[in-house]
């Protein structure tokens, strides 16, 4: 799955078009409570994590709605599309699987084994779905799909739709994932929400971008907190990627650095950075090269 390769779907992208009806959809946890209870939902607890059972997403089986039923809910992600506002589902899915395998396969997506602990893999989420292609390889992005042959995400109120990758461009050689990367999803699309990029376009063509100022936060400056290192990368997307070498934040940096223990407490770069006045960074942004 190439992060270049979305398409976005619009109009009536339930029923019409080339990729056909979606037989399958996901649910968050908070969506299925606004849906009817009576619906086909299967939910989708993976092993392990019975114990947050409440957070877990669920499969709704499109195909065995009433027609009364599927207008509505078409109907309603239509609108929420045309409108920009919060659909009532997460994903759609196209596989010509039975429910129980589908929800068996989706169960054991959900879960990513590192040095023998299982985490939880957000795939029904489209901040994380979008961001997927950075992270791991050909061969694990085909396991998440497993029977499914196209998925379409939403994220921020918009749909698009991410084919498989090719068989033909799997390659065994890069490891199944870059573990630091999948931990820094979460800095980074808060990064991106809090800069207002809320659309595919700008989180796929952003995303390796801050990113790497995440991990300069985390590595570079020493920045252990979580809203420090989203503080840094927010910097980075308003007044530029490099804007930390811009003499004056330097500057910073060096006053900083030349205190004692005792005299910096707990201020970090993010603290001294704050204190530049918008001239300055209108200085910064202005000299900054993209």
């Amino acid at each position: 799955m190439n992060q270049d390769h979305w398409q976005p779907l619009t109009g009536a992208f339930m029923t019409q078009g080339p990729h056909g009806r979606f037989s399958f959809a996901i649910a968050s946890a908070e969506q299925r409570a606004e849906l009817p209870d009576d619906w086909p939902w299967l939910l989708l607890t993976p092993k392990g994590f019975e114990d947050n059972e409440g957070l877990m997403p669920s499969l709704l089986h499109l195909s065995a709605l009433t027609p009364e039923d599927q207008q509505t809910l078409f109907t309603q992600l239509e609108t929420a599309q045309q409108e920009n506002e919060q659909a009532p589902l997460s994903t759609l899915l196209s596989a010509t699987t039975s429910p129980a395998t589908m929800a068996r396969h989706l169960c054991h997506a959900q879960v990513l084994v590192h040095q023998r602990q299982k985490f939880w893999l957000r795939i029904f989420d489209g901040r994380v779905w979008s961001q997927l292609p950075r992270v791991l390889n050909t061969q694990a992005i085909l396991g998440l799909y497993g029977p499914v042959s196209q998925w379409a995400s939403n994220l921020y109120g918009s749909w698009a739709l991410m084919p498989p990758p090719s068989l033909t461009a799997t390659k065994h050689t890069t490891p199944d994932m870059d573990w630091e990367a999948l931990l820094r999803i979460g800095a980074v699309n808060r990064a991106l929400a809090q800069t207002a990029c809320l659309n595919w376009q700008d989180a796929i063509k952003r995303a390796a971008c801050v990113d790497s100022l995440v991990q300069r936060a985390q590595q570079l400056y020493q920045l252990g907190r979580l809203e420090d290192q989203v503080s840094f990368a927010c910097y980075g997307i308003r007044y530029g990627s490099q804007f930390d070498s811009h003499p004056i934040v330097q500057r910073e940096i060096a006053n900083l650095m030349a205190q004692s223990p005792e005299e910096r407490t707990d201020s970090t770069l993010v603290d001294c950075l704050a204190l530049l006045t918008e001239e300055q960074w209108a200085t910064i942004q202005a000299s900054s090269i993209e």
